[in-house]
């Protein structure tokens, strides 16, 4: 495998998924590549293309590959992942944004 995806999290539609999940690329001193869900580690993609690990792992690098997957974009208040267009431009969710006007 000779992608080498960059560090972040991404919403992925697996095939035969009835929903999408979220992985978390994270990049090692090494330069190897760990595949996070839910916050366990998936599998491994060293510098020279070598994977280990397990196989929906393997599926998330590949949907990565064919660009069926889309960056996640959390607030930049209280972290949680925004989905309306007018929010992703801010940073900031409704609810933050709200309460920061109220505040201010």
């Amino acid at each position: 495998m000779a992608f080498a995806p960059s560090p972040g999290e991404f919403r992925l539609t697996m095939p035969g998924a009835s929903r999408s999940i979220v992985v978390k690329l994270e990049r090692t001193r090494a330069g190897h590549t760990l595949i996070r869900r839910a916050g366990r580690a998936g599998g491994l993609l060293t510098p020279s293309g070598h994977y280990e690990g397990r196989p929906w792992a393997r599926e998330a690098l590949a949907a990565l590959a064919a660009g069926r997957g889309e960056p996640v974009v959390r607030c930049g208040v209280c972290a949680r992942e925004l989905t309306d267009q007018d929010s992703k431009a801010r940073g900031v969710g409704p609810d933050c944004w709200a309460a920061r006007s109220r505040s201010a």
